[in-house]
Order: structure tokens, then sequence, then C-alpha cells
């Protein structure tokens, strides 16, 4: 099953929109993260009315936080929810 996700989400919890995605197991590593959030992050700058936007990964998925990096993003902090350490990063869409 080649199943995905991607976009944003309104998230109510933080009060912020998330960008975020999940791929597959058979498709990690090819770029196509990358590729796709960055689709995504020139999509709101061009055409939707947001400041800023936050990506959230756990610590320990070092690709997840490559992804978040080659966006722009820069880390801001850290949050345990769960078991699970979590790393956020943020980007301003507008100047």
């Amino acid at each position: 099953m080649n199943c995905f996700s991607i976009g944003f989400k309104n998230d109510s919890r933080i009060k912020a929109v998330d960008i975020g995605y999940r791929f597959h197991p058979a498709h990690w590593g090819k770029g196509y993260a990358t590729e796709s959030n960055l689709a995504c992050i020139e999509y709101a700058k061009q055409h939707m009315n947001l400041n800023h936007v936050l990506g959230d990964a756990v610590a320990e998925n070092l690709g997840s936080i490559k992804v978040l990096l080659k966006l722009g993003m820069s880390y801001i902090s850290q949050y345990q929810e769960d078991e699970f350490t979590l790393n956020r990063y943020e980007i301003f869409l507008k100047s």
C-alpha cells in the first residue's frame, strides 16, 4: 500500500498552523517530503494568509528534522508529549 499525506492543519491544541506529512516507508529518503512540503510552503506564501507555520518532529527522527530544516524552518523549542520528546520548528512566511 502506497499511502501518503501532506499539508497544513490548523491545530487548536497548539493554536497554530502545523505542516506535516506521512509517507509509506518504501518512499522514505527519496526527497518526496522535502519537495512536496516546499511546494506547500510556497503555496502558503502566495495564496494563504499565514504569518508563520510550525513543524514538529520526534527528536530521534533525524530524517524529518532534516526536512524541516530544508524548508527553512528554525528550531524554537523541545517538549514532551506522552513518551516522546519532540522538537518544534518554525518558519515566518511574511516579512
